[in-house]
């Protein structure tokens, strides 16, 4: 994302405001790092997609479109239940303003509510 930033700045005469985005994305990750150094890392799950059809996302892909996963769906879906974050509660919906199936400038942010839930002590 970073990359693609900078490539837009150098493209539309706005290099040092990318420079400047880049750097408060820099800042945040180095935070977010110190804040978790030492600890275990979550195991995580993405699913994309509607009730009934989903797809997986592993870390290697883009985050994409997380739809809403309705809690009616891990209700009544025998599916769900035998999963772990399921009936730990671990199962968040994450808002399609800072997680949307486009970048956007709202990184920052979506770091800040991954952290709430994957590290909720911090």
């Amino acid at each position: 994302m970073q990359k693609e930033i900078q490539k837009l700045g150098d493209r539309f005469d706005k290099a040092e405001k990318a420079k400047e985005i880049n750097g408060a994305l820099d800042a945040k990750i180095a935070e977010i790092q110190q804040k978790i150094k030492g600890k275990k890392s979550p195991k995580v799950l993405i699913l994309l997609g509607v009730p009934g059809s989903y797809l997986v996302a592993t870390e290697h892909s883009y985050i994409g479109d997380l739809v809403k996963m309705f809690d009616d769906e891990f209700k009544t879906n025998d599916i769900w239940k035998h999963f772990n974050a399921v009936k730990k509660g671990h199962v968040y919906d994450l808002p399609e303003p800072l997680f949307g199936t486009t970048g956007n400038l709202a990184a920052s942010s979506a770091l800040d509510e991954l952290m709430k839930m994957l590290y909720p002590s911090n």
